[in-house]
C-alpha cells in the first residue's frame, strides 16, 4: 500500500496535523500574531476608516472649523487606516503560514478579507485620479459623477463587508477551538471599537456635533473658521 512521506516534527505541516488531532481536546490560547492581526484590522476597519467616511459625510458644513477641515480629518483617518490594514493583512499571511490548517484564502473570512483589503488599498489611488470639482454653478461632468459613485460606493461597501468579515472571524475562534479568554477578548475589542465609531456616527446627528467636530479638527491641526482655507479640499466632492 502507498504511504505518506515522512514529515519532520518541527515542520508547519506537522504542527497543523497535531493541531487538527488535538483541536477537540484542549482549547488553545490566542497567538501573538493572531491578536496583532485582529487589533490592527479593528483599528483600521472598525475605527479609523469608518470615521473617515463619517467625516466626509457629516463634516462638510464646517461647523465653525476651517474650510476643508472635513477633508483633513478624512485624509488622516483613511491614510492611517490604509497602512494599518496592510499591516494586518501581512499578519494574517504569517498566521496562516505558521498556524493555519487549510491554506490561504480557503474560507469566507479569508476571501471576504481579501476583497476588503484589495478595494481599500485601491481607494487612495482612486482618490488621486478624481476629476476636479466643477466651479459653483457648473454641472458635474460624466467622469466626475462616475468617480463619485465609485469612490463613495466602494468606501461604503468596504465598511459594510468589513463588519461581516469581522463577525465571521470572531466565529472562527470558536471553530478553531480557541479558549474562552481569547474569544472574550476578541468580542470585547469588537464591541469597544464598534461603540467608538458608532458613537461618533450618532453624535454627528445631534446638536453637540459642531463642538465635537471643531475639537477633532483642532486635534489634527485645522484651526477655526477664518484661519485659512484648505485649497485641496476645493477639488473634492
Amino acid at each position: 500500500p502507498k504511504t505518506l512521506p515522512p514529515v519532520a516534527p518541527s515542520s508547519p505541516l506537522s504542527r497543523r496535523l497535531i493541531d487538527m488531532a488535538t483541536a477537540s481536546l484542549v482549547p488553545k490560547r490566542g497567538e501573538a500574531i493572531l491578536f496583532a492581526h485582529f487589533i490592527l484590522m479593528l483599528l483600521a476597519w472598525f475605527l479609523l476608516l469608518p470615521l473617515g467616511v463619517i467625516f466626509a459625510r457629516r463634516g462638510r458644513a464646517g461647523h465653525g472649523a476651517q474650510q476643508g477641515a472635513w477633508f483633513r480629518l478624512h485624509q488622516v483617518c483613511q491614510y492611517t487606516g490604509w497602512v494599518l490594514q496592510l499591516a494586518a493583512f501581512a499578519c494574517a499571511v504569517v498566521y496562516v503560514e505558521q498556524h493555519g490548517l487549510f491554506g490561504h484564502f480557503a474560507g469566507p473570512h479569508e476571501i471576504g478579507g481579501l476583497i476588503v483589503v484589495a478595494l481599500g488599498t485601491l481607494q487612495p489611488v482612486n482618490a488621486l485620479l478624481r476629476p476636479h470639482k466643477p466651479a459653483d454653478g457648473e454641472e458635474r461632468s460624466v467622469f466626475r459623477r462616475a468617480w463619485e459613485v465609485w469612490h463613495k460606493g466602494a468606501g461604503y461597501f468596504c465598511v459594510g463587508l468589513a463588519i461581516i468579515v469581522v463577525a465571521i472571524g470572531v466565529d472562527y475562534l470558536n471553530l478553531l477551538n480557541y479558549d474562552r479568554v481569547t474569544r472574550a477578548t476578541a468580542i470585547a475589542l469588537v464591541v469597544c471599537f464598534g461603540i467608538m465609531w458608532a458613537g461618533v456616527l450618532v453624535a454627528s446627528y445631534t446638536p453637540a456635533w459642531p463642538g465635537i467636530f471643531r475639537t477633532l479638527a483642532s486635534a489634527v491641526g485645522v484651526g477655526p473658521s477664518g484661519a485659512g482655507i484648505d485649497k485641496q479640499s476645493r477639488s473634492v466632492a
